[in-house]
């Protein structure tokens, strides 16, 4: 029998825990996306193509 591998700490974690570490990581990245940087790169991106599309 394996034990001490990955599915042994797999198995102990809450699963309350891992959906709030999956949360916190989704709003982590909306907040990237939505940043004021981020979505003045992309501006500034359109309108140096004149929003053509990327090819």
């Amino acid at each position: 029998m394996h034990t001490g591998g990955p599915l042994s700490v797999r198995s102990r974690l809450d699963p309350a825990d891992v959906d709030e570490h999956i949360e916190a990581q989704q709003v982590s990245l909306w907040e990237r996306v939505f940043s004021q940087a981020n979505l003045l790169g992309a501006l500034k991106r359109v309108e140096q193509n004149k929003g053509a599309p990327r090819c």
